[in-house]
């Protein structure tokens, strides 16, 4: 452990002076290209008065000036720990003194609405810690925030404590190592963290040991367990070496993958330099690479994981990428989505996804990679609530929806019908857009166990499937376990969707138009059903698609060579 002395850039906030104050913590106020040291006279001058790298702010010229801001800072602060907003003018120098001076840095937020950009998005990822002006500021972020994070203390110095090192992962007779590599992982509360948690938690149990697996990940995990490596992400700053310099291809891939960020989401996109430090100081051997996303600019990765530890490589698309029915691209940035995609793809001996159509959707043109589908499911090795005639619920029917909601499937249909009905919606997760509805219910984001435990108490799970049916929700697999009814709003054809392959003929599945009167009529007539037999749900089970998981990594990761038969050896005697 590690004691380290807050230094807030307050960017002038009266808020976050006063928080940091009221801590014992420095604070430095910005004027200009001036920082000064509240309490001294001391100040420093920048040589810019922002510090965007993706933007051209810090050419190698500036090297030294911004070298002489890390000196200054630590003449007079012992242990510094840069405190920034988000959005700060320089939030990239946390990022740029983390990364090449191995200074760590946490974030400061206020009730403002967060821009989230890829630095943003680093800093708020790879904090040690935040500290919030106020509860109301708090409450609202962490209904948001994809990644748990801690406050830091209430004192002047504040412990940070080190990430025990991981022991390597070495080749054993008889055993096929697997790294899964995915930016959100652990304890985040998002739903695509549960399959590579899964596999991640159950690989080895479902192979009988044959399959050991770590996992890297970039956000925290608190008592992380022992194979899981955490390797923070400082984004734009990872093009950096030791000491701040920046060599002429850390600024063409900058400019790259600025242009690429016009097209689509490049969260992660930098990740993968701290990834290959992190190996490279490291004695580790793995025959399969598992890389899971969404995000996707890290599935970059494989190359290195072919050229490190000549693995084989599956890049495991939760969602489709570039031909995603959610996006809305212009010609040219479709043109540079795919073309990346392609790219990626040809790093790949094998594609997963997790239904037919999502298949449809994959960009390769690499002969040699198969795409396999390796559905979602519900975890078997959950807690689950008893779901049984007593547990089940009464009264005025309840509906549900977990998650996410999109604009191609739209709630409001559903909202509008619920208002006129004599029915709840309870919505888990980003709130439902209900402008005041007082039967719709969002509760927020919940933990696992406690999620379960309400959701168990409703009567039917709602998702939608959109005009393109690509997609097969996560919580209609939880929906499944639970015993509830499904109601599926639909605005293609029900037989021309993933999710009605997925559920075929499956007891207690309501297809309806996504329409509000097509919405009244069947709520005005819904007799719920409470589904006691568990092998409805047995087929849906996470375990059932680990194991055929299981079956590809083994071929992959067999690196043993069997001669043709009709190869001979003439040897001279």
């Amino acid at each position: 452990m590690t004691l380290y002395t807050p230094v807030v850039f307050s960017n002038q906030d009266p808020d976050i002076e006063r928080a940091a104050m009221a801590r014992g913590w420095r604070v430095v106020e910005q004027e200009s290209v001036m920082l000064r040291l509240i309490g001294t006279r001391e100040t420093m001058q920048m040589p810019t008065s922002h510090m965007n790298i993706q933007v051209g702010a810090f050419e190698p010229a500036h090297v030294p000036g911004w070298n002489a801001v890390i000196a200054w800072l630590r003449r007079h602060v012992a242990n510094p720990l840069l405190v920034m907003g988000p959005n700060h003018g320089l939030t990239d120098l946390a990022l740029w003194a983390h990364a090449a001076h191995g200074i760590p840095h946490g974030a400061w937020l206020t009730n403002q609405i967060v821009s989230l950009t890829s630095s943003a998005l680093a800093l708020l990822s790879s904090a040690s810690g935040v500290v919030f002006t106020d509860s109301k500021a708090e409450a609202t972020f962490r209904a948001s925030w994809p990644t748990p994070l801690p406050s830091f203390q209430d004192s002047p110095l504040v412990e940070l404590v080190d990430q025990p090192a991981v022991p390597p992962a070495l080749r054993t007779p008889g055993v096929t190592r697997v790294l899964l590599v995915g930016y959100y992982a652990g304890p985040s509360p998002t739903v695509g963290v549960q399959r590579i948690n899964y596999w991640f938690n159950n690989l080895a149990r479902l192979s009988e040991g044959r399959v050991q697996a770590d996992l890297v990940m970039a956000t925290a995990w608190p008592d992380a367990p022992e194979r899981a490596h955490v390797v923070p992400d400082m984004g734009p700053a990872e093009v950096f070496q030791p000491g701040g310099a920046i060599e002429p291809w850390g600024l063409a891939h900058v400019k790259n993958t600025d242009e690429a960020s016009k097209a689509y989401s490049v969260t992660g996109g930098y990740w993968p330099f701290a990834l290959q430090r992190y190996f490279d100081a490291r004695e580790d051997e793995y025959d399969v690479v598992i890389i899971s996303g969404n995000p996707f600019s890290y599935f970059e990765f494989a190359r290195y994981a072919k050229q490190r530890w000549y693995a084989a490589t599956i890049l495991d698309y939760r969602d489709p990428f570039s031909r995603s029915p959610r996006l809305e691209l212009t010609p040219e940035q479709l043109e540079r989505a795919t073309h990346d995609e392609a790219t990626w793809n040809f790093a790949a001996d094998m594609i997963t996804v997790v239904n037919s159509a999502c298949a449809e959707l994959v960009v390769s043109k690499n002969a040699q990679a198969e795409i396999e589908i390796i559905p979602n499911g519900w975890d078997d090795t959950s807690n689950l609530p008893g779901r049984n005639e007593e547990r089940a619920p009464h009264g005025q029917i309840r509906l549900t929806h977990a998650g996410q909601w999109y604009e191609i499937t739209h709630p409001a249909d559903l909202i509008e019908a619920v208002a006129a009905a004599d029915v709840t919606l309870h919505q888990f997760g980003p709130d439902l857009p209900s402008d005041g509805v007082p039967n719709v219910l969002n509760h927020g984001r919940r933990g696992r166990t406690q999620l379960y435990g309400e959701l168990a108490t409703m009567h039917c799970g709602v998702t939608f499937s959109s005009a393109q049916g690509f997609e097969t929700p996560t919580k209609v697999f939880d929906y499944l376990a639970l015993g509830l009814d499904i109601l599926v709003l639909h605005d293609g054809a029900p037989a021309d969707s993933a999710l009605h392959a997925l559920l075929g003929d499956t007891e207690g599945i309501h297809w309806v138009e996504n329409d509000v009167t097509k919405i009244t009529e069947f709520l005005s007539e819904y007799q719920p059903t409470a589904h006691t037999d568990p092998a409805r749900a047995e087929r849906f089970s996470r375990a059932a698609a680990t194991r055929k998981l299981i079956s590809h990594i083994e071929k992959l990761g067999d690196h043993s060579y069997f001669p043709p038969a009709a190869l001979t050896v003439n040897v001279a005697i």
